[in-house]
């Protein structure tokens, strides 16, 4: 891909797109499958118990440094309690006591959201991300939702819950949102905007769903010991308790998906069991914070490789089986301060807690495409092609000129690009030289663009092994090698 109108880069030719797409096929992220947000009561100390699945034991590396945010918005606030992050197409957003929020690009530079649409005594419980919105939910029954990067909020109007209800728990999968109140009420919303009831569960106090998505399916569990799934979120099924549960003796407060398995949490020792499949459940592990006894595991997040889980005590851990365990030495919360909710994104993790705190571990062992590429293929114009990837974010140049900027994720070696700017100069049209994005370019050269845009910022995908990065994309394929 030479620098000139008349390669890959020229929008006067579909012959350009083909050959975009080889250039760029750097990664393909078999995004987070799923995820689960730790259960809620009815009052705002969230008592949760979230476990993790994986693929090999982590004997460290990656979620094992923290480092305290020093900007935390929530700081200085009365009732400062952060109960949830959530993070998606390069933000995260993170809510909690009396309605406050705010949102950041990389989980250590905060702002805070100047009207959340949660009121003063309406705490925000959980947050999602889906269908290129933001979701929070709360107390009062309260949604609302954000298509601008946490920044600006709208009330939902339409909505299957009710002011005695806390929505305790929202999920995204399979084209949907499902979210559940502290009574056990469920509701589903393809757009997060307007809702409706799900059937086959209960409006009782003393069911507390926690969810997960993963393996085409929901999977639910509550304080009573209670499984049950669905394969689209409006209807459920419980599960048979001879399957391997502890049903109505101890409470599942967290499930999570990741590594061909669901995991879930049980009880206040930390007890974990896993499934492959949401319905045979065997147990894994005990206590994953080691000696100390007694801690909820608050929240979990699998990052492509690895779970880390959070908690009570100040308290984090990291596996990638689900049973072997590696306690951070240092969380930057004390045993006094419960750490709430965890996400990942762009190669970070982040944690929030009480007394507005927060704090970011950057993955240095779950980065398997950082670093320089060079392309090896036999492609023509490529040669002088290279992929500078550095902690979620990428730069191609084509010797020595830029071609195309933006984030990459990872799931294990596989990875996904994301383009968010290409370079004036390469593609022509009478763009300078200077990054572009696709609004940018659709100003200047007009609509007649569009198909060509919409193959430039496409997700491209591909493989680490090693070394090399196998790149593929519309059934073309190429290597890049490590510098």
């Amino acid at each position: 891909m030479k620098n000139t109108k008349a390669n890959m880069w020229s929008f006067a030719t579909v012959k350009l797109q083909a050959t975009i797409v080889k250039m760029l096929s750097i990664l393909t992220i078999v995004a987070v499958i799923g995820f689960s947000m730790a259960a809620c009561d009815d009052d705002s100390d969230d008592n949760g118990v979230s476990v993790v699945p994986g693929v090999g034991i982590v004997p460290g590396g990656g979620a094992m440094t923290w480092t305290a945010v020093t900007n935390s918005p929530f700081f200085g606030e009365d009732y400062n309690t952060i109960l949830a992050i959530a993070y998606g197409n390069g933000k995260f957003v993170a809510g909690g006591r009396y309605g406050k929020m705010a949102y950041s690009p990389d989980g250590i530079t905060w702002t805070k959201v100047t009207d959340s649409k949660f009121g003063y005594y309406e705490d925000i419980r959980a947050i999602a991300y889906g269908d290129s919105k933001f979701v929070a939910v709360g107390q009062k029954g309260k949604i609302a939702y954000s298509s601008d990067g946490g920044v600006t909020w709208t009330t939902v109007t339409t909505t299957a819950f009710n002011d005695e209800n806390v929505i305790c728990v929202i999920v995204y999968g399979g084209g949907k949102f499902v979210a559940s109140s502290s009574g056990g009420k469920m509701a589903y919303s393809s757009t997060g905007v307007t809702w409706t009831p799900a059937t086959g569960t209960s409006d009782n106090n003393y069911l507390k769903p926690t969810i997960a998505w993963g393996n085409n399916k929901f999977v639910a569990g509550n304080n009573s010991g209670i499984i049950a799934n669905s394969s689209d979120g409006t209807s459920w099924t419980i599960i048979n308790a001879s399957n391997g549960l502890l049903l109505g003796k101890e409470a599942i407060t967290s499930i999570a998906y990741g590594g061909g398995k669901f995991v879930l949490g049980i009880g206040r020792e930390g007890k974990i069991m896993a499934s492959s499949d949401g319905v045979t459940w065997a147990t894994s592990a005990d206590n994953i914070f080691s000696t100390v006894q007694y801690l909820y595991v608050k929240d979990i997040v699998w990052s492509g490789n690895k779970f880390v889980a959070v908690g009570e005590g100040g308290k984090i851990a990291a596996s990638s089986d689900g049973v072997k365990w590696t306690v951070a030495a240092n969380s930057t919360f004390s045993l006094f301060e419960d750490i709430e909710s965890v996400a990942y994104g762009n190669g970070t993790f982040v944690a929030v807690g009480d007394n507005g705190k927060i704090a970011y571990s950057i993955d240095g062992g779950n980065n398997p495409g950082t670093g320089s590429y060079a392309f090896n293929g036999n492609w023509s114009n490529n040669s002088g092609e290279i992929v500078n990837l550095t902690n979620g974010n990428f730069v191609v140049t084509n010797n020595g000129t830029n071609v195309m900027k933006g984030t990459y994720t990872e799931n294990g070696n596989s990875l996904t690009f994301t383009p968010t700017h290409v370079w004036g100069s390469t593609v022509g049209g009478g763009l300078g030289a200077s990054w572009y994005t696709k609004d940018q370019i659709r100003d200047q050269l007009g609509s007649s663009v569009n198909d060509t845009l919409n193959t430039l910022f496409a997700q491209f995908n591909g493989t680490v092994n090693g070394n090399i990065i196998t790149i593929i994309f519309m059934g073309q394929t190429g290597t890049y090698t490590k510098s």
